[in-house]
C-alpha cells in the first residue's frame, strides 16, 4: 500500500509473538486460545471491580479485545491472521502482525507504564 513504510504481506501464523511455538500441535493451539481467554477474564474482573480511572478500564478493554479476537482466530483458523508489515529508514522488518496486535502491545504497555499513575489520581 505505501512500500516501503507499510506493506501487506498475508502470514498465518501458529504460534505466539514472532512465530514462538509454532507447529502444527492442536494441543498448542487450545493451550494459547485457554491462555488468551484466562487473560482476558482477569482483565475484565480488574477492568470492573478494580480499575478506577476510564483511561485504565479503555486499555484493559483494548488487551481483552486484543486477545479475544486473536483467540477467535486462532479456534476458527487453527492460526492467527497476521498482514500488516512496518518497515522504515533502511531497516527491513521481517515481522508481520495485526491490528489486534497493536491493540494488545498499546493496552499492556500502558497499563505496565501508567496504570499504578492513573489509579492513584482516581
Amino acid at each position: 500500500m505505501f512500500p516501503p513504510f507499510l506493506n501487506f504481506k498475508m502470514v498465518w501464523n501458529r504460534g505466539i509473538n514472532f512465530g514462538i511455538f509454532a507447529d502444527d500441535s492442536d494441543y498448542l493451539r487450545w493451550v494459547f486460545v485457554g491462555f488468551a481467554i484466562a487473560i482476558s477474564a482477569v482483565l475484565v474482573w480488574w477492568g470492573t471491580r478494580r480499575a478506577k480511572s476510564a483511561i485504565s478500564k479503555s486499555l484493559a478493554g483494548c488487551v481483552v479485545g486484543g486477545a479475544v479476537g486473536n483467540a477467535i482466530d486462532r479456534a476458527a483458523e487453527g492460526a492467527v491472521a497476521d498482514f500488516l508489515n512496518v518497515s522504515c529508514c533502511g531497516i527491513v522488518n521481517p515481522w508481520v502482525f495485526n491490528f489486534a496486535d497493536i491493540a494488545i502491545v498499546c493496552g499492556a504497555a500502558g497499563i505496565a507504564l501508567f496504570s499504578a499513575r492513573l489509579e492513584r489520581s482516581g
